[in-house]
């Protein structure tokens, strides 16, 4: 399974605050490509994060899970 890893860097930049991140967002936004093999996503936390975002069906490391709540954000 192939899995895509996203940096808090580069969500910080791409969205804005209030938006939800999911794989269709992430899509969208060509931090990833929307391939046919399965994959998966996960948040690391390389990088920093200020705004206020909600991460849907996305795995996510600890680290990055505490910064991302530090700055306001959920995951759902």
């Amino acid at each position: 399974k192939l899995t895509y890893i996203v940096s808090l860097t580069d969500l910080d930049q791409v969205f804005n605050d209030g938006e939800v991140v999911d794989n269709a967002s992430l899509i969208e936004k060509k931090l990833i490509k929307g391939i046919s093999k399965p994959y998966e996503i996960k948040i690391l936390n390389n990088g920093e994060i200020t705004k206020k975002l909600t991460f849907s069906g996305l795995k996510v490391s600890k680290a990055a899970e505490k910064a991302i709540e530090k700055a306001g954000g959920k995951i759902s």
